[in-house]
């Protein structure tokens, strides 16, 4: 949502017109976010979700169709958007644009044969975050029970069709940036027309974050920062990672009630992290916190255990832009290639997170100059003047080129 609205008020910058076209969710979009759209001078269309596929299908009809999307799914059972494309279609007549964005997997299925010069944007594949949640947080765990032999059957499925079809779709674009260093490289030798954009990020706090820092005060304790949403796969394995590896090794350094750690986000964790959460006097489950200002400038660490290698973190560019010292798992300087250990974040692996927070926690100097630092990336390549401007000039390219 942040990534949208700052590339939105990037293009209004330009001078452009914009037209947001809400695609359908499990619910519609809060009428607080679209009225700010539109207090921008943007235009909103909110597209009806798509009829259901299932009236009229006999049971055994549905049977068949289900045991094929679990074999061989077509596109229909991969992409549901595409059930939107109909109504994209005569939005997208009706607005004759000069040039389409379209920012996420369901967009991107969406508009794919759109007959107008249009940019995509994706971050992790499909395939790739359903691989990872099997891994990490299963619906049903390993066995022979019929739950959950169809559930890895479909999942695995899922999995090596969606990345080719997603793929296939690309190539009708004219352009491809991706959320990622490492993903434009891999979409590029599939041959797609990609490359790396870097995530706009809203300043929330502008140059007065040093002081809005001070003002503040130091913390009683030590306090870490998680944050990210519950139910996403990559704060979900970050989890993992700070309950079993980094957790255990702070309270063993600083005493089970000599630090603070704030899980922000909203849902509730996975059930088998909950116990080992609610059990420590440390850990403190915030929930959702908007605006989340203060939760940044508080923290001494923000820590991101995330161990996969997906796209870009926008928890540590949103750190950055408040000036926070980051502990982050190596995997992340994938998406950021940006990211330097020592001299922008510190970076480790699963075993050394812990002794690299530690090592923060115990050095004011070393926080400071991290924060500043990370600052600086900010805003050297991912403000929405910065990063914004980029997406700007390659939507103007493809206009002028058409």
């Amino acid at each position: 949502m942040l990534m949208h609205w700052a590339s939105i008020n990037a293009l209004l910058d330009a001078g452009h017109e914009v037209t947001f076209v809400s695609m359908p969710w499990d619910q519609p979009p809060r009428e607080d976010r679209v009225a700010a759209l539109r207090d921008l001078g943007v235009d909103v269309v909110v597209l009806p979700p798509p009829p259901s596929t299932s009236d009229g299908v006999g049971r055994w009809q549905a049977r068949a169709r289900y045991g094929r999307s679990l074999v061989w799914p077509d596109d229909a059972a991969l992409f549901p958007a595409l059930g939107s494309a109909g109504d994209l279609s005569r939005t997208i007549a009706e607005v004759a644009p000069d040039v389409l964005l379209a920012d996420g997997v369901s967009a991107v299925t969406a508009a794919h044969r759109l007959a107008v010069p249009k940019l995509a944007f994706i971050g992790d594949p499909p395939g790739y975050s359903r691989r990872e949640r099997l891994r990490w947080d299963p619906t049903h765990p390993r066995g022979l029970s019929r739950e959950a032999v169809l559930y890895h059957l479909g999942t695995r499925t899922y999995a090596l069709r969606a990345d080719r079809r997603l793929l296939a779709m690309l190539r009708r674009y004219d352009s491809v940036g991706i959320f990622g260093a490492h993903r434009a490289e891999w979409a590029r030798g599939h041959g797609i027309r990609a490359w790396y954009v870097r995530s706009p990020i809203v300043d929330a706090v502008g140059s007065s974050w040093e002081e809005r820092r001070r003002e503040l005060g130091p913390n009683p304790k030590p306090r870490i920062l998680l944050i990210g949403h519950l139910k996403g796969i990559a704060t979900i394995s970050g989890l993992h990672v700070f309950v079993t590896d980094v957790l255990p090794e702070l309270t063993a350094g600083l005493g089970p009630d000599g630090f603070d750690v704030e899980v922000v986000g909203a849902h509730d964790p996975p059930e088998a992290l909950r116990p080992a959460l609610d059990a420590h006097p440390a850990v403190h489950l915030r929930g959702h916190v908007e605006p989340p200002d203060e939760e940044f400038l508080r923290a001494d660490v923000v820590l991101v255990s995330t161990p996969i290698e997906t796209g870009p973190r926008v928890r540590i560019l949103s750190a950055f832009s408040y000036g926070c010292c980051v502990v982050a798992h190596e995997a992340n300087r994938l998406g950021i290639p940006q990211l330097v250990h020592g001299e922008n974040v510190l970076l480790a692996d699963t075993d050394g997170l812990a002794r690299e927070t530690l090592r923060a926690i115990a050095d004011p100097q070393l926080r400071e100059r991290l924060g500043r630092r990370g600052r600086e990336l900010y805003e050297s390549e991912f403000t929405p003047a910065k990063a914004g401007a980029t997406i700007v000039r390659e939507l103007e390219r493809l206009a002028v080129a058409s």
